[in-house]
């Protein structure tokens, strides 16, 4: 039974429109086949009425005939008239009734057809009747010139076989199954209508999270979907606002840094004392490495380059070489990235590598639509704890793990908002043995989306 369930949630469409037109569907061919079963019932009054039709010019020529003709040619008029699914005879008294249930608009069209003619029609009932195929109307007409006037021309009148019965039937279904491909296409398109801004709203939000504060989203759609993308709009612009004045700010408090840092250099060259001459340069570097760390965490990347393709394998390999890490070899991949900020993110994983542990090595590999970049090192690795809080910024600096020179605890934190902006995520893992893994994923057709400004 969960194998059953696990399929139904894997055939199960995701997407909205999907799901409701699956809904629709549904419903529509459940209303379609309970309409076909009161179809198909043997004993509906759709099935009288088309038998009656289609007997009723046989019926009004075998009573003129009755009427008109002697009793022995009558008689083999009546004989010959009989079928394997209506049953013609003569009797003194009309069909035995009792029980059964009066069909008096079947009755009143016989009428309108044959008048001055006495006409009874009934569906059967508990009257105990020889033949033991079930009956499907009864019909007794009085009989009123001829050999056998006074008496009655009964009809026992038994159900077709499907195989004959339903091809008088497609008639009244077809409409039907028009009706409700009708009803399904009007209700796909208005699903489709509802459908466009949600997907829209996705697109935007997805771009919104990449650092794209610029998109807004088109008043469309139902009334509180049109309120949904005025308060997106809104936000998207407060956002923006905010992220304006920010590099603005940074700008001025990097340039106010950087020029007093760059005096204090020029003069800390004149000092004659080497220790101390030494001692305050490798500050005031330590200083510039912090500023620029600093701004380059707050800078939007999408503000520095644009995308372009760039073959993956050959950058993950240049940078390889230069930082001393093994590549372990990939396919070919090419994407759109920016490259310089892409450089700066693999960069700084292979730098961590280098300096907290020992052995890295990178892997390129592909699955699905995904580009997978796994760093892997030997060393020490990290509790789970100070695992899952080593990429937020100054967390290396406050307790992570720490280098000779210090460091500002962002390069992870920029490596993600790299990654980020192309669509892409980083996971960090220890690995079994010992050592950290560093997980790098990109998507193929999604990151000109995902980074696209």
């Amino acid at each position: 039974m969960s194998a059953l369930r696990r399929l139904a949630q894997r055939l199960r469409p995701r997407g909205l429109a999907a799901q409701f037109a699956l809904l629709l569907m549904g419903a529509i061919a459940a209303a379609q086949i309970l309409a076909l079963l009161l179809f198909a019932g043997e004993g509906s009054d759709f099935d009288r009425q088309a038998r009656l039709h289609q007997d009723l010019g046989r019926l009004i020529a075998l009573l003129h005939a009755v009427e008109q003709a002697d009793e022995e040619v009558a008689t083999e008029i009546i004989a010959q008239s009989n079928t394997g699914f209506t049953r013609f005879f003569v009797s003194e008294d009309p069909l035995d009734t009792a029980g059964g249930t009066p069909l008096p608009g079947l009755a009143a069209e016989l009428r309108r057809a044959m008048p001055g003619n006495t006409v009874l029609v009934h569906s059967p009932g508990i009257a105990t009747l020889p033949e033991d195929q079930p009956v499907l109307m009864m019909i007794s007409i009085a009989i009123n010139a001829g050999p056998f006037s006074g008496e009655w021309l009964n009809s026992l009148v038994y159900p077709l076989p499907r195989s004959l019965a339903w091809p008088r039937k497609w008639g009244f279904v077809i409409p039907l199954l028009m009706s409700a491909a009708g009803c399904l296409a009007v209700a796909l398109y208005f699903t489709r209508q509802l459908t466009r801004p949600l997907a829209e709203a996705a697109r935007t939000a997805r771009l919104a999270g990449a650092g794209d504060h610029s998109q807004r989203l088109t008043l469309s759609g139902p009334a509180e979907l049109q309120d949904f993308a005025r308060a997106f709009n809104a936000m998207q612009s407060q956002i923006a606002g905010f992220e304006a004045t920010r590099r603005t700010i940074l700008a001025a408090v990097g340039h106010d840094i950087r020029t007093p840092v760059t005096s204090l250099r020029l003069r800390a060259e004149f000092i004659e004392d080497p220790d101390l001459r030494e001692g305050m340069i490798r500050s005031l570097e330590e200083i510039s490495v912090i500023t620029e760390d600093l701004l380059g965490s707050a800078r939007r990347i999408s503000d520095q380059e644009a995308l372009r393709e760039t073959d993956l394998t050959a950058l993950l390999s240049d940078l390889c070489e230069e930082q001393a890490v093994r590549f372990c070899g990939g396919p070919p991949v090419t994407l759109p990235l920016r490259e310089v900020a892409m450089r700066r993110a693999l960069r700084n994983l292979m730098v961590n590598a280098n300096l907290y542990a020992c052995d890295p090595e990178a892997e390129l590999r592909l699955e699905g639509d995904i580009a997978l970049i796994e760093l892997r090192d030997r060393g020490p690795g990290l509790s789970e704890a100070k695992l899952a809080l080593l990429n937020k910024p100054f967390e290396a600096a406050a307790g992570g793990r720490h280098f000779a020179g210090g460091g500002t605890g962002l390069g992870l934190a920029i490596c993600e908002s790299v990654l980020r902006a192309h669509g892409g995520t980083l996971t960090l893992s220890n690995r079994q043995g010992g050592g950290l893994s560093a997980l790098v994923r990109l998507p193929l057709g999604e990151a000109e989306e995902g980074a696209a400004a």
